[in-house]
């Protein structure tokens, strides 16, 4: 929390569909001493709401793993693995961010990310863009 982030590598491809946005984007972000590695695409072939999940997080004792759109993953050093049971897509979880938006509006509390979390997020992604120009599209 709190740490300054950067993109230190990027790469976006059309290939797929070939039209002029992206259908696959490759992101490395750094900062806070870790670095991030965010890959997504519009490649499976699924009805809405369905995702091909390929998420994972190492910590300093842990791997975090999601292994379908409702089982986390959690290995620890020793080895020891278990599953535990939890929504991993945003869908499912809508109804909590509406719920909690509509508690804080109602007790004048701020919100849990703010316009200058919104405005660092999308410095983010612009300079993802930036850092990886698509070919011209062929369609």
């Amino acid at each position: 929390p709190g740490a300054t982030l950067r993109v230190t590598a990027a790469a976006r491809s059309n290939a797929m569909a070939g039209r002029d946005i992206e259908d696959h984007a490759v992101v490395l972000l750094e900062g806070g001493g870790a670095r991030c590695l965010v890959e997504t695409g519009y490649l499976y072939p699924a009805p809405h709401s369905v995702f091909d999940l390929h998420y994972s997080l190492r910590t300093e004792r842990h791997f975090f793993a999601v292994r379908g759109p409702d089982a986390l993953e959690i290995s620890d050093d020793s080895r020891a693995r278990r599953v535990v049971a939890l929504p991993t897509i945003n869908a499912p979880l809508y109804p909590h961010f509406v719920a909690d938006v509509l508690d804080r509006a109602a007790r004048g509390a701020a919100p849990m990310a703010g316009l200058d979390d919104l405005a660092a997020a999308v410095a983010l992604v612009e300079a993802a863009y930036a850092a990886a120009p698509l070919p011209a599209a062929s369609h």
